[in-house]
């Protein structure tokens, strides 16, 4: 397994090997360009490789490209080894410094780093057992003296990918490996929204250097990302994956054709929207269940598809949306039953429910005499 700049939830470590292996031809690309940059895993596999190539990443973070470009510098490399060795703040104080300001960009490159060593993930609400203080400050100063090594050939940019989609060219290889769909904030500090994910792919179809994505094998991405070459991997730590390429194995292009997709679109215009209205959600549930199902969804599986995607927007515009369906047996044997005398009807009406003292509306999609599933706004 490849080492990274600093731990980091959801790095591509365990699947660098796979990913690896459908990179473009040698001679096709000069420049590598990381797109999320997060901890660098692919930036580090590649280097580890010696070829003559320009690297550079992109971080949203900044106080993860802070510690890169203060590890990076010779003399802030020392002055933070330094810190390093006198009293370390707790767990409970880098906590609470978590979303903080810095003046000190020294000072605030040591705590992040201690927390990346000392928690499970990036909420940062707890710290990984079995382990001491010393234990947590050898893990640090051995990520700080490698990536002070390795930076040193890479350029880090702070900010969204889409401020940098301008270095394309036909002479780079570019990698993302984003917040990966319906995970959310339990394990990354910045998601992706709908659009995000569609700008991706819309840079992937008319980019003129070679493109490289990894993404979790959903229903959304999957139809996001029809035309592109995927390819599976597998793997025994961190599940399924799927990689997506711009490119053949012998590194011609793959012309993928621009396309309209309904259910996309309607995501994102529920997303986008602001302030939920019965009427705008209703209306567009419609929609999206309807084209489901003319894709030859069952009703069950169709709302399981629609739910999971809305859960995406929990801490978004969407507030929450809860699930209230009756348990997967016992619905599926019924729609299973019923689905053969309505599918002709397909989704027939939406229909809202008033809030009844302190219970939330909720949002009941019925086809024929069936209710299909009701969705509970909390």
């Amino acid at each position: 397994m490849v080492k990274t700049f600093l731990p980091y939830p959801g790095g591509q470590s365990p699947i660098i090997k796979d990913i690896m292996e459908n990179m473009p031809p040698d001679k096709k690309y000069n420049k590598v360009i990381e797109g999320c940059f997060g901890g660098g895993a692919f930036t580090f596999a590649m280097l580890t490789l010696k070829l003559n190539k320009e690297y550079a990443g992109i971080e949203i973070d900044s106080s993860l490209t802070n510690y890169y470009r203060v590890v990076k510098d010779v003399e802030g490399c020392k002055t933070i080894n330094r810190l390093m060795h006198r009293q370390l703040p707790t767990f409970e104080e880098l906590q609470k410094r978590y979303n903080a300001s810095y003046d000190d960009p020294i000072e605030s490159a040591r705590d992040t780093i201690l927390l990346k060593v000392a928690s499970y993930n990036s909420s940062a609400k707890s710290i990984k057992p079995g382990h001491t203080v010393e234990d947590f400050r050898r893990i640090a100063l051995a990520h700080i003296k490698e990536g002070h090594k390795k930076l040193r050939y890479v350029t880090i940019h702070n900010g969204h990918f889409r401020a940098f989609l301008h270095l394309d060219g036909e002479d780079v290889l570019w990698f993302f490996d984003p917040p990966y769909h319906r995970v959310g904030r339990k394990h990354y500090r910045y998601c992706f929204t709908v659009k995000d994910y569609v700008t991706l792919r819309d840079f992937a179809r008319t980019s003129k250097g070679y493109v490289m994505i990894t993404l979790n094998d959903t229903h959304f991405v999957r139809r996001l990302y029809k035309g592109f070459r995927i390819e599976e991997i597998d793997s025994k730590a961190t599940g399924n994956h799927i990689l997506i390429l711009n490119y053949n194995a012998d590194g011609t292009r793959i012309s993928v054709p621009e396309y309209d997709d309904d259910y996309v679109r309607l995501l994102c215009e529920c997303e986008e929207e602001d302030t939920l209205h019965i009427e705008f959600l209703r209306e567009r549930l419609l929609k999206m269940y309807s084209t489901l199902l003319n894709e030859g969804c069952s009703p069950l599986d169709a709302g399981n598809i629609i739910r999971e995607d809305f859960r995406a927007f929990g801490a978004g515009r969407l507030a929450y949306i809860r699930d209230i369906l009756p348990s997967e047996a016992k619905h599926s044997e019924k729609a299973r039953d019923q689905f053969a005398r309505i599918s002709s009807q397909k989704a027939s009406s939406i229909q809202g429910m008033e809030s009844k003292g302190t219970e939330p509306p909720t949002l009941k999609l019925s086809c024929g005499d069936l209710v299909l599933w009701e969705l509970k706004l909390s």
